[in-house]
């Protein structure tokens, strides 16, 4: 148990223990971020996608109900009369 104890302390004081242990955190914190990042961007992406369906259903609602009119009412185009020229 002594020599457990002892050997604790040593590493405990030791320079490079105490940059490892502080290299890991910062690996951690990085990791941390990055990870918050992506789920960001994740949410993002499925939020804009959620927008787009919305608006894609939306148009093909609008088409749907066109397409179930029973009587398309054509247009007409008339031609322009043509203007007779005045004799002088």
């Amino acid at each position: 148990m002594l020599k457990i104890a002892i050997g604790d302390w040593i590493l405990a004081r030791s320079e490079s223990f105490k940059e490892i242990l502080s290299n890991v955190r910062d690996h951690k914190l990085n990791t941390k971020n990055s990870f918050g990042r992506v789920r960001d961007k994740h949410r993002d992406y499925e939020s804009k996608m959620r927008e787009h369906d919305a608006r894609i259903r939306e148009l093909e609602g609008i088409i749907d109900s066109m397409n179930a009119m029973e009587e398309i009412v054509p247009i007409k185009v008339r031609k322009a009369k043509k203007k007779a020229k005045k004799k002088r």
